[in-house]
């Protein structure tokens, strides 16, 4: 069963199971659960390290600031994940700097991806939420852990063959009440005019209690979304009243605007200032590998059969920001192979885009990015790849199935950026005045 052939047969699968009534508590689970069924699951990489000095440091540092931030009301909130950097080495979120630079007014920014490097824009670190749910978690365990419908988890395992651990559910639903009951202490007491988000799918406790205390959320576009993406994938015909959703969601063109039923109030088309920038560099490698955590089981097997085979161009193997864990297993892994060079988050996506004369991947937004700066584009056919099957007639995408088969079609993928773009540069006028017209 491929990924679309999932997705249709789980939308099938709650019109059908999934009861007016517990609308929202599944919709609290309803994205983890779908990754649980269809994802296997990865192989742990990482190798751990203790807490460094300067971590430390960096850590009260923010911890100061965030008790500072208690005392003044802010006129926005930010939720960003700042995993990209610029040059000097600071992080920054590519997704919320057009909108952080065109509001006006005092800004309060929540990071939530943790580095010891400077960041663009003063951002600080829920501490208050870390520390409920370190004291909050066993209690609300037992008071939750029959919240859930018992007959749900029946039926997901009869319908879709694979259990789903009770205690799994557990967490989930323990995280929204804690989320949930956090944010709404944090809303009623800073009072913002509006929300911005980045990254949902996860945030549902945050989204809960700014509808309960009747403050708009605006989500930004962060990555791909589609059909296939649950987070953003809704079947029709149900009673979205009962759904926990933001009330906007800007994106990056029509295009992606197409491809999902997200029943929020309205999707906006803003578009994004770094993502329809296409950089202009000298080729550097001949073919960049595009990897993220749970495809790195076939995409070490292409990368290793592409070397035992004799491939004699410059790979490069960019790697996911969330994959800090595993960077120096990848590097030991490639180690005595000089033409294959790892890159994380140093540099950026578009910067190795335009040192590239091919890319492959299994499934990346980066793969419509490339098409855009007219870099042909090949596609493991593993695991979720169709995802992507809407391109996969666009002149410049090839599919591949092995080592062998991306090489016999070297000279087949050619570029072609005149194809149609999949990103719309930033419209600030229209982004402000639709914000006039929505924030009171």
């Amino acid at each position: 069963m491929d990924v679309n052939e999932f997705t249709r047969k789980f939308h099938e699968f709650e019109q059908k199971q999934v009861r007016r009534e517990d609308w929202e508590i599944w919709d609290t689970v309803r994205f983890e659960v779908s990754y649980a069924l269809f994802y296997p699951a990865s192989s742990d990489h990482h190798i751990k390290k203790g807490k460094s000095l300067r971590s430390v440091i960096h850590r009260g540092r923010f911890l100061f600031r965030y008790l500072i931030t208690r005392f003044r009301r802010p006129d926005f909130i930010l939720f960003s994940s700042s995993r990209f950097q610029k040059q000097g080495k600071l992080q920054y979120d590519p997704n919320i700097e057009d909108v952080y630079r065109l509001i006006k007014g005092r800004k309060l920014c929540f990071e939530t991806y943790f580095t010891t490097n400077r960041y663009e824009f003063p951002v600080v670190f829920d501490f208050g939420l870390l520390l409920k749910h370190k004291l909050l978690h066993a209690r609300y365990a037992k008071k939750y852990e029959k919240r859930f419908p018992a007959y749900l988890l029946h039926r997901l395992e009869a319908e879709f063959g694979k259990s789903i651990e009770p205690a799994f559910i557990t967490n989930l639903v323990v995280r929204y009440e804690i989320e949930k009951k956090h944010y709404t202490a944090l809303f009623r007491r800073l009072r913002p005019r509006a929300i911005f988000l980045v990254q949902n799918g996860i945030q549902k406790g945050m989204l809960a209690a700014a509808r309960d205390c009747g403050i708009p959320v605006i989500e930004l576009q962060h990555g791909l979304v589609d059909f296939s993406h649950l987070a953003y994938s809704y079947p029709q015909d149900i009673d979205t009243s009962k759904l926990i959703l933001p009330a906007y969601f800007f994106v990056y063109s029509q295009f992606w605007k197409n491809r999902i039923h997200y029943p929020v109030k309205e999707i906006v088309v803003t578009g994004n200032t770094e993502a329809a920038t296409i950089g202009k560099a000298r080729p550097v490698y001949d073919l960049t590998i595009i990897a993220a955590d749970i495809y790195m089981a076939e995409l070490f097997l292409f990368t290793d059969g592409l070397l035992s085979e004799g491939y004699t161009g410059k790979i490069c193997l960019k790697l996911h920001p969330n994959q800090g864990g595993e960077i120096d297993f990848i590097r030991n892994k490639y180690k005595a192979y000089p033409e294959v060079t790892i890159i994380y988050t140093e540099t950026s996506m578009k910067k190795v885009l335009a040192q590239s004369r091919a890319v492959l991947a299994i499934q990346s937004t980066s793969i419509y990015e490339a098409l855009d700066a007219g870099v042909p584009v090949y596609i493991l056919t593993k695991l979720d790849y169709k995802i992507h099957e809407d391109i996969f007639e666009h002149p410049s995408v090839c599919l591949v199935n092995s080592p062998s088969e991306f090489t016999g079609k070297l000279q087949t993928c050619r570029p072609d950026a005149a194809h149609g773009r999949f990103f719309e540069p930033f419209d600030a006028e229209k982004t402000r005045s639709f914000l006039e017209h929505v924030i009171s």
